[in-house]
């Protein structure tokens, strides 16, 4: 047993954190589980990790055999503990699979299928970056491939711009793909208050 401080209950588990979002990680057996501040088992001592974040509305929980899935506080599950690796986001979850990422929206839909090399998931004027074979190119919140996957390297959205490689040169795209009218330089840097450093011939 040990003594809860949030809620001062003596809770018959080997381990527990605090309380958050109502619930608190406990151990038993070394298989994690949750109970709520009444000391009530929610979540069974069945994972072998439980992630719990105010952040969050659910848990991110891994399984005994080293699966990723999803479960809400009511224990219902939301994505199965089928994934090599899972990473939530404000719009969804990335979703990983033998070296193979996707994408699954807050509805655990998978709106990207499970076949890119890399996927960001931040996302700037609504664009995210997402790398297949080597081609980078940007997706937006549902799914959609907004910008062809054609560019060797693809940076983050800032202030409706993005610093793209293309056939060895740094280029400029906004928010719907268009280059913006500029010479081809060897580098880009960033954009900042609507300026980015640049490379051209070594100056």
């Amino acid at each position: 047993f040990y003594i809860s401080e949030t809620s001062g209950l003596p809770i018959p588990y080997e381990q527990g954190g605090e309380f958050i979002n109502g619930l608190c990680v406990v151990e038993k057996n070394k298989k994690a589980g949750c109970i709520d501040t009444t000391g009530k088992l929610i979540i069974d001592t069945i994972y072998a990790y439980i992630s719990n974040s105010e952040m969050r509305k659910e848990l991110l929980v891994r399984s005994i055999n080293g699966k990723y899935g999803i479960v809400d506080f009511k224990n219902k599950i939301i994505i199965d503990t089928i994934y090599n690796g899972l990473k939530p986001g404000r719009y969804g979850y990335i979703l990983r699979q033998n070296n193979l990422y996707g994408y699954a929206d807050l509805n655990a839909k998978i709106i990207l299928p499970i076949e890119y090399d890399r996927i960001q998931n931040v996302f700037s004027n609504g664009l995210a970056q997402i790398t297949k074979l080597n081609k980078s190119g940007y997706f937006n919140t549902k799914g959609q491939i907004k910008i062809p996957l054609k560019y060797q390297l693809a940076e983050s959205f800032d202030e409706n711009y993005a610093v793209v490689k293309f056939g060895g040169n740094y280029r400029v795209i906004d928010t719907l793909g268009k280059e913006l009218k500029t010479d081809q330089f060897d580098l880009i840097v960033g954009f900042e208050g609507g300026l980015a450093a640049v490379m051209k011939n070594n100056k």
